[in-house]
């Protein structure tokens, strides 16, 4: 292999030499480092005395010196590093098994229909996972080989990863994008046709090792419309006649993977051309056919807030509505609130556990104050979402059946906390259209599941909401919400389950207290 300023090199050194960027070592038989307390300076060492292929052999049994240097003598000899495996690295046999591996575990996960893979590398072993309709499940075999991790970890984001931090160094967080051509399901899911797919790498170190997580960002090619996500015709309705006000903002609130991102495109997707439309997001997931931009943040400035410095930018764009992607800090916050009260639509997301938590997180973390929030027409609608997994139409169990296959499978105390929470929660007139997740599933699904639907609640908000807001009295609020009607995430769930369409202890570890327990029957559990 071609030698970068006559640096020894091949796949297990490379690996080695990007873990900490301080140890290399040189065809003139000698090792630099800019330390000599770097934990990779003796295993590089005793590697290239010991191996019969490095240069045909040439440092088998060899004693190589090491010399102290300083660290910009190391980092010029990197840029090399790293043009040479731009270049060459496939070529390479041993990352070619590496890259044939990673290959394989995204096209399992592309066939299993799964939105993120995990990756997590400990001191003896690498464990593979997928999250499939939000269920984590084991993707592939452990493998027994801390190295093995470390090589993949490198060929993700030192030869595959493109828009990236950094190169892959173990101790430091990173992230990039990556395509793959892989096989995937067509249009009528009938059959398969080849299609690149778009990947969002994220590296952080754990003890002992490091974990990847992959999101599939073009898992779902076309846009869902809004009847088919889930939410209620109200709701629907509501958002529909929000898109025609001419400013406010409109804030989507729910966790990583609740599907906010896909329920914001198929918003935007109702507006029509006639409006100036700009999107900012990190990154784009969906092609909208308007102006997107990609948020990055300048690595080499102060700058905390991609998203504010783009929407100070689109100032001078003439854009009527905007999505902000996501809140994330104060000045991306006060960005969202300054463009909603100057004349345009604003859309955004943020990451919180209910609608009503949308106020408290704008005030109390991100530090907007509470009379910019509660200002009249400001905020026009707050919504929170999850994603549950919905039931198998084709194997899905009525009472009985539930009760036998629940007693086979030895699960009769889960299946007797389900029948008490259905005979508190469900009135009698709707209990016998409950249905229940198959243990045993079918061909159409996995464990009785397949896909997701949304369950939402929205409030529209009015100068009572603004008041109770102003004054940050979030319990009185809750009270008044509860007064007018107000429809929480929980009752979207009950009503789902009276309708057969989920399960309802998989609803259960989506909603809080969506089976009520009192404080008092948890403390009387405790004992003396």
């Amino acid at each position: 292999m071609e030698q970068p300023l006559n640096i020894i090199i091949d796949a297990t050194l490379k690996t080695w030499y990007f873990e900490e960027r301080k140890v290399l070592a040189l065809t003139t038989g000698e090792i630099i480092t800019s330390d000599y307390n770097a934990s990779n300076l003796n295993k590089i060492a005793d590697y290239i005395q010991q191996s019969e292929t490095l240069n045909n052999g040439q440092y088998l049994g060899q004693h190589l010196p090491i010399r102290l240097v300083d660290q910009t003598q190391i980092d010029i000899r990197f840029s090399d590093v790293v043009a040479l495996q731009q270049h060459s690295e496939l070529k390479e046999e041993v990352l070619s098994d590496i890259g044939a591996r990673f290959k394989h575990l995204q096209q399992r996960a592309v066939d299993l229909g799964s939105s993120d893979i995990h990756i997590e590398l400990y001191e003896h072993e690498v464990q593979f996972y997928a999250r499939v309709d939000g269920r984590r499940i084991t993707l592939a075999e452990t493998m027994p080989e801390h190295n093995h991790g470390e090589q993949l970890f490198a060929y993700i984001f030192t030869s595959k990863a493109t828009s990236k931090d950094d190169d892959y160094v173990a101790s430091k967080p990173n992230n990039g994008q990556l395509e793959q051509l892989l096989l995937c399901p067509s249009d009528d899911g009938k059959t398969k046709q080849s299609r690149l797919t778009l990947w969002r790498a994220s590296y952080i170190p754990i003890k002992g090792g490091g974990k990847v997580t992959l999101r599939w960002l073009n898992g779902q090619q076309y846009i869902p419309k809004l009847e088919s996500l889930g939410w209620t015709t109200g709701h629907i309705a509501a958002l529909r006649q929000f898109l025609n006000s001419p400013s406010g903002v409109c804030a989507l609130a729910g966790k990583t993977g609740s599907g906010k991102t896909t329920a914001i495109a198929s918003i935007i997707s109702e507006i029509q051309k006639v409006r100036s439309v700009h999107t900012l997001e990190d990154p784009p997931e969906f092609n909208l056919g308007i102006p997107q931009t990609a948020v990055t943040v300048d690595k080499n400035t102060d700058t905390k807030s991609g998203f504010a410095s783009y929407s100070k930018v689109l100032l001078r764009h003439d854009v009527e509505v905007e999505l902000h992607g996501e809140i994330r800090d104060h000045p991306g916050a006060m960005e969202v609130t300054r463009k909603g009260e100057t004349g345009q639509l604003i859309f955004t997301t943020i990451h919180t556990s209910s609608a009503t938590g949308i106020a408290h997180t704008l005030t109390e973390q991100f530090k907007v104050p509470a009379s910019v929030v509660s200002a009249p027409g400001l905020m026009g609608i707050w919504a929170y979402q999850t994603l549950v997994r919905t039931l198998c139409p084709h194997c899905k169990l009525n009472h009985e059946e539930a009760l036998a296959a629940y007693d086979t499978h030895e699960l009769g105390d889960e299946w007797l906390r389900a029948n008490d929470a259905i005979n508190t929660l469900i009135e009698p007139e709707y209990r016998e259209d409950v249905m229940w997740r198959n243990p045993d599933g079918c061909e159409h699904c996995y464990e009785g599941e397949k896909g997701r639907t949304a369950l939402l609640e929205m409030i529209v908000l009015d100068d009572e909401d603004r008041h109770f807001i102003l004054n940050k009295d979030y319990l009185g609020w809750q009270v008044a919400l509860e007064t007018k009607g107000y429809k929480t995430v929980r009752d979207h769930a009950l009503s789902k389950i009276k309708g057969g369409e989920i399960d309802l202890l998989t609803a259960a570890g989506k909603v809080n207290q969506l089976i009520p327990q009192s404080s008092t029957d948890i403390y009387a559990t405790f004992g003396v």
